[in-house]
C-alpha cells in the first residue's frame, strides 16, 4: 500500500520528473515545535530567462506551464495553501494568462530583493532570495514537482528531495571563483559536505 512517508524514505517519488529521496533519515523536530499544515511556495525568477532572452518576451514552454498549474493545484488538493512568489514580469506573465487563481495568491518580492546575483550563474538564485524572506514553517516546491498525496511533516524539522553527489561541473570547487580582496571564505566550511537537492523543502 502506497503512504506518503515513501515519499519521504525514497521507495516512491510524486515527483514530474522521477526524482527519488535518496538523502539518509529526516532530522527529527524537538517535541516541542511539532507542526501541523503546510503552506507551499513556488518561486518564479523571470531573470535568468530574461538575461539570455533580453529582447523577448518572458514566456513559459507548454509543457512547463502545463506541469506548474498541476503542481499548484495537486499541493491544494492534498496539502493546503501554494503561493507563487515571483518578480514584476512573473506577475505580469502569469496575469496576462489569467491563471493566477491557480495559486493562493501571487507575491512578486523577487525584483526587490535580487542581491546583486548573475542571473546567468546562478539560476536557482530566486529559490534562496526568497526563503529569506518566507517565515518558517514553509514548504518549497519546485514548479515542476507535483505531490499527488498528503505529506504529515508535523515530527518533522528538515526535509529534502535528495542529497545530491558533488560533481564539479555543478558544485565547482571553491578554488576557480573570483574573490573580492575584502572577502574570504569562512575557514569553517566544510566543502566536502553533499548539497541538498531542494526541488522540495521542508
Amino acid at each position: 500500500m502506497n503512504t506518503p512517508s515513501k515519499f519521504l524514505t525514497g521507495e516512491e517519488s510524486y515527483s514530474a520528473y522521477g526524482i527519488y529521496n535518496i538523502s539518509s533519515p529526516l532530522v527529527a523536530a524537538p517535541p516541542s515545535e511539532k507542526r501541523v499544515g503546510l503552506t507551499a511556495y513556488h518561486v518564479l525568477s523571470t531573470a535568468p530567462y530574461m538575461h539570455k532572452n533580453f529582447d523577448k518576451p518572458y514566456e513559459l514552454g507548454d509543457f512547463e506551464l502545463i506541469t506548474a498549474r498541476l503542481s499548484a493545484m495537486a499541493w491544494r488538493k492534498y496539502n493546503g495553501e501554494i503561493y507563487l512568489v515571483t518578480d514584476e514580469t512573473g506577475e505580469e506573465y502569469i496575469r496576462s494568462l489569467g491563471i493566477e487563481n491557480d495559486w493562493n495568491g501571487i507575491i512578486p518580492i523577487l525584483d526587490l530583493y535580487n542581491g546583486g546575483i548573475d542571473p546567468g550563474r546562478f539560476w536557482a538564485s530566486g529559490k534562496i532570495l526568497a526563503l529569506g524572506e518566507l517565515r518558517a514553517p514553509c514548504t518549497i516546491i519546485d514548479l515542476d514537482l507535483i505531490v499527488w498525496k498528503p505529506l504529515d511533516l508535523s515530527d518533522t524539522a528538515l526535509a529534502v528531495m535528495h542529497i545530491e553527489h558533488i560533481d564539479a561541473m555543478v558544485y565547482p570547487n571553491p578554488e576557480i571563483f573570483i574573490l573580492s580582496k575584502n572577502y574570504n571564505f569562512n575557514p569553517q566550511w566544510d566543502f566536502s559536505v553533499e548539497p541538498l537537492n531542494t526541488a522540495f523543502l521542508y
